[in-house]
């Protein structure tokens, strides 16, 4: 979304109507590393693996199931809507990718750490 706003001249204060000034509201997208384990007992965020985060579903790795249920699980935890948490890479590997669109990779973690992850 790109906002214009007209410059005022310089102690006139008169609108110069040439002259436009353009704001751009740009998106942060973060990209998680996520080692998943499907048909486990209870979703939950099991903590980091290495730089990646280990995430267990109860969802079995069929049609996409566990991965419906990783990007719900992140965007409860994260308190984001899922429309903001995409599947990346990995589809079908338990090594996955998830774009998370509105925080920054801090922020994630700081999210994370509040839950002891």
């Amino acid at each position: 979304m790109s906002l214009a706003f007209p410059t005022l001249a310089p102690d006139t204060g008169a609108h110069k109507p040439n002259r436009w000034m353009s704001i751009s509201r740009v998106s942060v997208i973060s990209l998680l590393k996520i080692k998943v384990v499907p048909g486990s007992s209870r979703n939950h965020i099991a903590g980091w693996l290495g730089e990646s985060l280990k995430i267990r579903v109860t969802a079995n790795p069929e049609k996409g199931r566990a991965n419906d249920a990783v990007a719900s699980l992140l965007a409860d935890t994260l308190r984001i809507p899922k429309q903001d948490v995409t599947l990346s890479s990995g589809a079908s590997s338990p090594q996955k990718a998830f774009e998370i669109s509105g925080l920054s990779h801090s922020e994630i973690k700081s999210r994370l750490s509040e839950l002891d992850v």
